[in-house]
């Protein structure tokens, strides 16, 4: 059976990241990004390791697109981050809607659930073939 695990994990990191610079202003990006990554392996990683997560779904690839990048450099994750940092404080709202950071949710959600064999072969349903 897979346990409803229906926590926004990158807005909840994101929020528990952002909320601390909302009174002192702009963030950097480095050490910001390099928080989030950190956080977001770790959340997901805890989820994949519990038995009853069969793998992972995410929206990101609804705002952006399912043409992930490989690679998005730091600098436009970093950038990225910040944007959305400044949209945070001026409305309020967290909407992960920004490519280099979408793609890097997307692969860093890939590469873990790869780690832990998600889903493995045990939950996959196999069709049933009839010969005639």
């Amino acid at each position: 059976m897979e346990k409803d695990h229906a926590v926004n994990h990158e807005q909840g990191i994101l929020k528990e990241l952002f909320d601390p610079h909302t009174k002192t202003g702009n963030p950097e990006a480095g050490p910001l990004l390099e928080t989030f990554r950190k956080s977001l392996v770790e959340s997901l990683d805890n989820s994949a390791a519990d038995k009853d997560v069969i793998g992972f779904k995410s929206i990101v690839c609804y705002r952006t697109g399912m043409d992930v990048a490989l690679y998005n450099s730091l600098t436009e994750q970093g950038q990225a981050l910040l944007e959305l940092f400044d949209v945070y404080v001026k409305t309020g709202s967290l909407r992960l809607e920004h490519k280099p950071l979408n793609d890097e949710v997307v692969r860093v959600a890939l590469t873990i659930a790869g780690n832990h064999k998600l889903p493995g072969n045990e939950n996959l349903v196999t069709p049933e073939i009839r010969h005639h």
